[in-house]
């Protein structure tokens, strides 16, 4: 884990298994998002997803919450359920796609938390694939032209649903999902 950590922190980008499905992650570093976004030939207009270790680092990063939004928060997390706030002015633009909301996930899978925790910051994911084409569902399933663009993977057992988090708009007057 110590490696996957220093790979992190010095820009990397990691495969690793999620509450979900197989995922990339990096640092809060803008030019690992933009390999990130290269890597999967995606729109750099689509934002990524956050991934935080607490409710706490999830506040840290979006305007104050309603009661609506805490009670989605604690029905929802940890799991795999990704909420969309209005962010905090503080969040840079590349983190969001120039967005002014964030999606955050507070994932329910042991070895992430352990490195969320552990670097004590947000890490973006995504799923592993090119845009527009089917995901990872296994680590035989990553392609060979992903996996060599990639500082490092973390190889154990995935525990997910095999599916992608569900998405749910908290910034609407109500709770609007968008993935289920």
């Amino acid at each position: 884990m110590n490696t996957v950590i220093e790979s992190l922190k010095q820009g990397g980008i990691i495969v690793f298994p999620c509450d979900t499905i197989w995922g990339l992650i990096c640092a809060w570093n803008e030019n690992s998002i933009n390999r990130l976004y290269a890597i999967k030939n995606r729109p750099k207009t689509l934002p990524l997803i956050s991934l935080v270790s607490s409710v706490e680092m999830a506040q840290s990063l979006t305007l104050p919450w309603n009661a609506e939004q805490k009670r989605c928060a604690e029905i929802s997390w940890p799991g795999p359920v990704t909420l969309i706030f209005h962010k905090h002015h503080a969040v840079p633009d590349f983190v969001t796609a120039s967005k002014p909301s964030i999606g955050i996930r507070f994932p329910k899978f042991e070895p992430l938390n352990t490195l969320l925790q552990t670097m004590n910051v947000p890490l973006v994911s995504t799923s592993i694939n090119k845009s527009g084409e089917p995901f990872a569902k296994t680590f035989e399933d990553i392609p060979d032209d992903i996996l060599k663009q990639t500082d490092g993977y973390v190889s154990t057992h995935l525990p997910g649903t095999g599916k992608p988090s569900h998405i749910i708009d908290l910034t609407t007057d109500a709770p609007l999902t968008i993935r289920s």
